[in-house]
């Protein structure tokens, strides 16, 4: 996929503040029963509805910056984003950041590499 050189540039600058976390990584977390952390899943409805990350939350990239504060609580520790491939978690997670959510996670390779791992699917 092309993209243009601004996006490039935010993407850079996404990658250099968002921390990505490997698939791997939130398996381990999950099996070991740790803090809860909030998965959430901003590809579009369709996207969605025909899978996603089980006990994920679905907000919308399109909505994310208008519902975030009634979809996310303040309270919750961590929050994960995952879009398609990653690159649009990582631009959601720089909104959070903006938003004041101070602990936010990028899933490297998003839902692609979510599936190629043989993860978990819930519809």
């Amino acid at each position: 996929m092309k993209t243009s050189p601004q996006l490039q540039t935010l993407v850079s600058d996404a990658q250099r503040r968002i921390h990505e976390i490997s698939i791997d990584e939130v398996h381990e977390r999950q099996d070991r029963g740790e803090p809860r952390f909030e998965i959430v899943d901003v590809r579009d409805e369709d996207a969605w509805c025909a899978g996603h990350i089980p006990g994920a939350r679905h907000l919308a990239q399109g909505v994310l910056e208008l519902d975030v504060a009634k979809a996310i609580p303040d309270t919750i520790g961590e929050v994960v984003v995952y879009g398609e491939r990653g690159l649009q978690s990582l631009l959601a997670a720089t909104t959070l950041r903006q938003k004041g959510y101070s602990n936010v996670s990028s899933l490297a390779g998003g839902w692609q590499q979510w599936i190629s791992g043989g993860g978990e699917i819930e519809k």
